[in-house]
């Protein structure tokens, strides 16, 4: 079997498409990979949001039956108030 320059270069193509498709799998393993592990993180996030905003409704509901906790709040701006800024340090 001759081989001619046309099938020279259509092998070299052939090589060519071979090896980037195995680059390109390799890629899209790890970025799957990568995907799970992000998915996973914003998961975690989300749960602890939503603890964090289950305890302010607690704080706000407790804040109705004890006022001692309302300055705490108002400091977190819980309430709807801004946050208290620090006092500036007079001379």
């Amino acid at each position: 079997m001759k081989i001619t320059l046309t099938n020279q270069i259509l092998y070299a193509v052939l090589a060519l498409c071979v090896v980037l498709a195995m680059v390109f799998s390799l890629q899209a393993v790890s970025l799957n990979g990568d995907l799970r592990n992000y998915n996973g993180r914003a998961q975690a996030i989300n749960n602890w949001r939503n603890t964090v905003q289950a305890l302010t409704v607690d704080c706000v509901e407790y804040s109705k039956k004890n006022q001692d906790i309302v300055p705490l709040l108002q400091q977190a701006g819980v309430l709807g108030n801004k946050p208290m800024a620090p006092k500036p340090a007079t001379k």
